[in-house]
């Protein structure tokens, strides 16, 4: 009863400001508490047993999950593996028109695969221990996963898949020592002087012409080059407009590319053609594309703005508690000025007022 009517006796300002203390005080260990609680990853050691596991529990060991579009995935490049080995090997010839066929038909199977996998985290191969919970979030980057933004003007590499669809290669340009590169978030210009000296070369551009084949390039979502690193790619599929008419083609010359992108990640990217001018083209000729290359910030057509600064999770947890705890400490050194001051100044005041007799000690 005692402590309680001193409560009651001190002056309201200070009641006010003890009945704030203690508010925060409850929160702060609320928010600390809620921190502790978040699940710890267990990290399974090389005789599968779980560093965080206790001796008497059942090892969490890791069980690889494989889902449809990622096994469909794997099949594919298995067989088409197969193919260029039996190719290098001499049991088959990459001339053959139904080995190109199949060779072909395997690289589109695989470049229709990778944006599903990417759109879809789920389908893509991951690991999940038994009763240990529900997946970790995709939402946010973590782990093997976690992938490095791009700088603002930062050099990317648009490779390109090879006429004979054996591999990817860099955009290379008769009028430039250098593969083809774009800067990230930067709208510039686009010129290349592609040179059609091979066979295949002038084939694909013909095919693609008549809707039969498309060019099919891709970029790097991230610029992590460490090894064992597994990259991603956006695909670019670039289409040309034109006409063939016997021994030469009519090829419209304008292209634009189209990239969407968001604090540092690429999100898609398009190349099409836009009516300007044709070109005859014969086998051995340059095409001289020119065009220009645009960036969009997000999934709508506003202009790209480069913001790659974004705190991880347990970043913003630990922020808010020291932005918290740098709060309540200030708000309790000054309900300590303000008791002093009330108590030495603004009370010796009050009182002499009532009492002029009144002398402070």
């Amino acid at each position: 009863m005692g402590s309680l009517s001193s409560w009651f006796a001190a002056p309201r300002a200070l009641r006010w400001t003890r009945l704030w203390l203690t508010l925060l005080i409850v929160l702060l260990g609320v928010h600390l508490r809620t921190d502790a609680a978040l699940p710890v990853a267990e990290v399974a050691s090389g005789d599968g047993t779980s560093e965080s596991g206790s001796s008497g529990t059942q090892p969490n060991v890791p069980v690889r999950v494989q889902l449809p579009l990622e096994a469909k995935r794997q099949s594919l490049e298995r067989e088409r593996a197969e193919l260029l080995r039996d190719a290098q090997l001499g049991r088959l010839s990459l001339r053959d028109p139904a080995v190109q066929e199949k060779l072909r038909k395997l690289n589109e199977g695989l470049l229709r695969l990778q944006p599903l996998i990417r759109r879809n985290p789920a389908n893509a191969e991951s690991e999940q221990r038994p009763n240990s919970g529900p997946p970790p979030d995709h939402g946010t980057q973590s782990g093997e996963h976690r992938h490095r933004p791009h700088e603002l003007g930062e050099e990317l590499a648009i490779e390109c898949l090879t006429p004979d669809l054996s591999s990817w290669e860099p955009m290379q340009c008769r009028n430039q020592q250098d593969p083809v590169v774009i800067r990230f978030g930067l709208d510039t210009d686009f010129q290349c002087s592609w040179p059609l000296e091979s066979d295949a070369a002038y084939t694909l551009l013909r095919d693609a012409l008549a809707m039969q084949r498309a060019i099919h390039c891709r970029v790097p979502l991230d610029n992590e080059l460490s090894a064992g690193h597994l990259r991603f790619f956006a695909p670019v599929t670039i289409t040309l407009w034109g006409i063939a008419e016997g021994s030469h083609l009519h090829v419209n010359t304008h292209v634009n590319f189209v990239f969407h992108a968001h604090r540092g990640y690429i999100l898609g990217a398009a190349a099409y053609s836009v009516r300007d001018h044709f070109q005859i083209v014969q086998p051995g000729g340059v095409l001289q594309l020119h065009g220009k290359v645009h960036w969009f910030d997000g999934h709508a057509f506003v202009p790209y703005v480069h913001e790659p600064f974004r705190l991880p999770p347990a970043a913003a947890r630990r922020l808010t508690s020291a932005v918290l705890a740098l709060w309540l400490s200030t708000l309790v050194l000054s309900g300590v000025v303000f008791t002093l001051f009330y108590k030495k100044v603004l009370k010796v005041r009050l009182i002499r007022r009532l009492d002029p007799t009144f002398k402070a000690e």
